[in-house]
């Protein structure tokens, strides 16, 4: 069923193997991706400045507490604290800044959804053209070595990496230059205060 007594182990094997050469691989994969780089740049955009909004709604909500919940003049930059203003003032200041926030927020949110559709879009026709030159190379592939590699382990291994490749060019690579970018801002952040 396996391909002998030790079928099982040669299985286990091949799908342990990796590229010889990594980096003529990712040129290989550069070839595809290349045509849509259009949708992955944008996808770059819209995450730098969604995290631009994840960075900077801590700064509103400090300024919440430094301006009107605990006031200390010396670190708001938000607002002009007048201790002996009216509540009513106080609040509806505060419910501006509470209004700036929830729109970085909602910014925030739709730039990373943009972001996840324009990285999908453009993974998704790469990955089309990459499943299409693979059905072209199955089909130009001789009976022997149909002979030599069972076709279901063929088959297995075919979807197994369209679907990893999929992962990676819709959602992680995503999550990835935003994790980077994130931490970026963050030590720009952190050395500028």
């Amino acid at each position: 069923m396996m391909g002998g007594l030790d079928g099982q182990r040669r299985f286990l094997e091949t799908q342990a193997q990796k590229p010889m050469r990594v980096g003529a691989t990712l040129v290989r994969f550069w070839a595809y991706i290349r045509k849509y780089w259009f949708g992955m740049a944008l996808a770059v955009v819209f995450i730098l400045i969604s995290t631009w909004t994840q960075v900077q709604a801590p700064d509103l909500i400090g300024q919440a507490v430094d301006c009107y919940f605990f006031p200390n003049p010396a670190s708001c930059w938000y607002t002009t604290v007048d201790v002996a203003a009216p509540v009513a003032t106080k609040m509806a200041e505060l419910g501006t800044l509470v209004l700036e926030l929830v729109g970085l927020f909602v910014l925030g949110s739709f730039l990373q959804g943009f972001a996840f559709y324009a990285m999908n879009w453009s993974g998704q026709r790469a990955l089309r053209r990459i499943r299409e030159d693979l059905f072209e190379q199955i089909h130009r592939l001789s009976l022997g070595f149909y002979g030599r590699n069972e076709a279901g382990n063929v088959m297995s291994r075919i979807t197994s990496d369209t679907d990893t490749l999929q992962q990676v060019l819709g959602f992680a690579l995503l999550n990835v230059i935003s994790g980077a970018v994130l931490m970026i801002w963050v030590a720009i952040k952190m050395m500028s205060d």
